[in-house]
């Protein structure tokens, strides 16, 4: 019985290590203070490591030199994409409740188009395989005019809990092909306010 035991505590540890050695590799500490007051972990992908389909190809915005996306002509009901995941680990988050996507969008439309548009989605899977939607948590369309990319957007706070798992996705429809629609890759922060 004490070997059954020990063998069951031994695999459990395991497996609680292999879920954090996944999320050290994303997850940071940001400290006491910066961008977002308090405390605060940031998790990260690189825009390399991120799924895209449609008319997106890697680049850099010109002001903030943030790496991202450039998203091209896209119909309606053919979205461009990239999209991303990100375990939540429990020695890596501080509020439950407090969770939010940030981004930069360097964005015009000459047709001041509704129809040029992009949104960054969450879709928060849990272990039950149960989902938790949080549309459009940053989004523009082209009647909102036009946004340099200098300044960094972000979203309301969204729900995530440890097990979790934070699905990204920076979603863009330009049926002209006119707009012009580039993108930094979106981080996540979790704060304690």
């Amino acid at each position: 019985m004490k070997k059954v035991t020990l063998i069951v505590v031994a695999v459990l540890s395991l497996v609680a290590l292999n879920a954090r050695s996944d999320c050290s590799s994303y997850a940071t500490f940001g400290g006491v203070g910066g961008p977002l007051g308090g405390e605060w972990y940031q998790y990260y992908k690189p825009a390399s490591s991120w799924s895209t389909s449609g008319n997106v190809s890697q680049t850099n915005l010109w002001c903030s030199t943030f790496e991202g996306w450039q998203f091209g002509f896209a119909w309606l009901n053919t979205p461009a994409t990239a999209t991303q995941s990100f375990l939540v680990c429990s020695d890596a988050m501080i509020n439950t409740d407090n969770w939010t996507v940030q981004a930069n969008l360097q964005v015009s439309s000459p047709d001041s188009s509704w129809y040029d548009h992009l949104e960054i989605n969450v879709d928060v899977q849990h272990p039950n395989n149960t989902h938790s939607y949080y549309n459009s948590l940053i989004w523009w369309n082209g009647l909102q005019g036009s946004d340099n990319g200098c300044q960094a957007r972000s979203s309301g706070a969204f729900t995530a809990n440890a097990g979790d798992t934070i699905n990204v996705t920076v979603s863009s429809v330009n049926p002209s092909g006119n707009a012009t629609m580039y993108v930094s890759t979106p981080v996540i922060f979790n704060s304690s306010h």
